[in-house]
């Protein structure tokens, strides 16, 4: 076989593997990153190109992918290139540590995992912490839940000064804020009810209470934006997945950007969930992939009407 064919032979063995390995699932777009990441830069076009078209690329372009591959896949997934067998295979060597590539270097995947994560065991934050969470918020807030239920009652169960004040305040400062609930008119809505409703017996009406939620909802952004003195806005949007989690970010979308999750555990209530405190320039990795999972929830969400 002739060279420049091994070697697109093994460029496309390393991109499945990258594609398909549960610890990576990149894309294509997402490898082509990665090979600039660690100083072998390639167009997309001509990773597209080498992949799909047999006699396209210099025999020095293919060898500069195949020996970036190789160390996204060393680094990432502890494989190696076995010329024997012609294959990737799994280093048996103990000490290894694998390690993900970011724009900014290597993150230890262990560090990531146990330092300056805070973690609330019982479940769902005071009133005040979550005010005290969002306090210093420059661009941006995003409450994100299923019914909302708890976030339409901060403002119409509790004093102004409890909650509403806080939000006014935002809002004069020019902070957006966005709230997310899963649609009721979602033909699986129900379905998501209904087998949470297997494990607790109370979920059997959550659907139908979500009427009136509705309407505070409406109510309250109306009131909020009409008094409002900024072009920052109080916005509620209905979402069509089936929800994960509950979560609440603060400028998620800059370098010092946070956030509070908490992952929606079966047979338990969502306000028992536990909550865990993330700080992007602590956990950037950790951080990054929880804000990409709440865009892809978003991204198609509606504003309530």
């Amino acid at each position: 076989m002739k060279r420049s064919d091994q070697l697109r032979k093994t460029i496309k063995a390393a991109t499945e593997l990258l594609q398909i390995n549960p610890r990576t699932t990149y894309t294509q777009q997402a490898i082509v990153e990665r090979l600039e990441w660690v100083g072998y830069k390639v167009s997309p076009s001509l990773f597209n190109v080498v992949l799909n078209q047999k006699e396209k690329g210099s025999l020095s372009s293919l060898q500069k992918i195949r020996d970036g591959l190789d160390e996204i896949i060393r680094v990432e997934l502890g494989y190696y290139y076995d010329e024997e067998d012609g294959s990737y295979i799994k280093s048996d060597d103990p000490n290894i540590v694998l390690r993900r590539i970011t724009r900014n270097g290597l993150i230890e995947e262990v560090a990531e995992q146990i330092n300056n994560v805070k973690v609330y065991s019982a479940g769902r934050l005071s009133l005040e912490e979550k005010v005290a969470f969002m306090q210093d918020a420059t661009e941006e807030v995003i409450f994100f839940g299923v019914r909302l239920r708890q976030f339409a009652s901060y403002f119409t169960g509790k004093k102004m000064s409890d909650f509403g004040v806080h939000i006014s305040g935002l809002l004069d400062k020019g902070v957006r804020v966005r709230a997310y609930m899963l649609d009721p008119n979602w033909d699986k809505t129900s379905i998501y009810f209904d087998d949470r409703s297997s494990a607790l017996e109370q979920e059997k009406y959550s659907l139908q209470s979500m009427d009136t939620i509705v309407k505070e909802l409406k109510f309250v952004s109306q009131q909020y934006n009409t008094s409002k003195t900024s072009s920052a806005a109080l916005e509620i949007f209905t979402y069509r997945h089936f929800p994960q989690g509950y979560y609440l970010v603060v400028d998620g979308h800059l370098p010092n950007g946070k956030m509070q999750f908490a992952p929606y555990l079966f047979g338990l209530s969502r306000s028992e969930s536990p909550v865990q405190e993330i700080l992007k320039q602590d956990q950037a990795l950790l951080f990054d992939k929880y804000w990409c999972s709440l865009q892809s929830l978003i991204a198609a969400a509606a504003p309530l009407i």
